[in-house]
């Protein structure tokens, strides 16, 4: 009895992953062949509630603008073809995917880039990580542009993340159930989704390394940790935007500088507004 449920184990486990790799082959096959409508306008809440890869065309895209906004569409089409995401109520799928596609899609660029072994990670058709804009912006430095770039695509290539394993972790780095304002049970939902996903990757490993289980176990902490990384570039990246909308402020709304003869100090009269991190990946 314990052997046909062993049996049976693996069996299921095996689906999984199967399920796993159709589903980023999916996503990469859109990421590459898909264009958005030139002129269209997307939000979240209407995503939520439609089929993503139903508003795409056929065709591939050459600009960052499109390459950038396509790979975020695809990122979240794969979300939305997650077991998680039906049972989520419709407020809570927008927090899922406003919160998490960008994890997937920047770790799957990433992977991709391995793949291809560019080098670096960038778009396509040898299309910049970041836009002209930025590329040209003097008060950027372009050695942290290239930190950007390359830190993440370092971390992967060192560790030579199989399709495997890399198909399961999009998984697990998609179900991220730390989301502010969604629902404890939508919150538990996904939870248990990731748990599902950490499960599968560890009883892969174990398949890998049958005999040492120290190494295995090593191995399944090391592709975790690449989710810190995946956190930190995108954190990197929001700086960049961040600063370049500043100088952009700033070069709109030059400052008005008077002068105190009685104390020979001059003061800054222009008031600078609070900027917050604009997302910038749907747009």
């Amino acid at each position: 009895m314990s052997c046909r449920l062993e049996k049976c184990a693996k069996l299921f486990e095996s689906l999984a992953k199967n399920r796993m790799m159709q589903l980023v082959s999916m996503r990469t096959t859109l990421f590459l062949t898909k264009r958005v409508n030139p002129g269209s306008k997307i939000t979240i809440e209407e995503l939520a509630k439609e089929n993503i890869s139903d508003k795409l065309l056929d065709g591939s895209v050459y600009t960052h603008e499109e390459q950038s906004l396509i790979e975020k569409l695809s990122a979240m089409d794969y979300l939305q073809k997650l077991p998680v995401y039906r049972n989520l109520s419709e407020k809570d799928q927008i927090l899922f995917l406003e919160n998490n596609y960008w994890k997937l899609s920047l770790f799957a660029l990433a992977f991709c880039c391995h793949s291809k072994g560019f080098g670096q990670i960038q778009y396509p058709a040898g299309v910049d990580l970041f836009s002209k804009d930025i590329l040209f912006d003097i008060y950027i430095s372009p050695n942290f542009l290239q930190e950007i770039r390359t830190t993440l695509y370092n971390k992967m290539a060192k560790m030579k993340i199989s399709i495997e394993e890399f198909a399961i972790l999009c998984g697990y780095f998609a179900c991220d159930p730390d989301i502010e304002k969604i629902s404890v049970e939508g919150q538990e939902q996904i939870e248990k989704q990731q748990d599902s996903y950490e499960t599968l990757l560890m009883n892969h490993l174990i398949g890998l390394f049958p005999s040492n289980r120290i190494k295995s176990t090593e191995r399944f902490c090391s592709l975790i940790s690449i989710g810190a990384s995946v956190k930190q570039t995108h954190a990197d990246i929001e700086s960049v935007l961040l600063l370049h909308d500043m100088q952009i402020w700033m070069q709109e709304n030059p400052p008005k500088v008077t002068n105190s003869y009685s104390t020979s100090t001059f003061y800054l009269t222009t008031p600078i507004p609070s900027l917050e991190v604009r997302d910038r990946h749907v747009e």
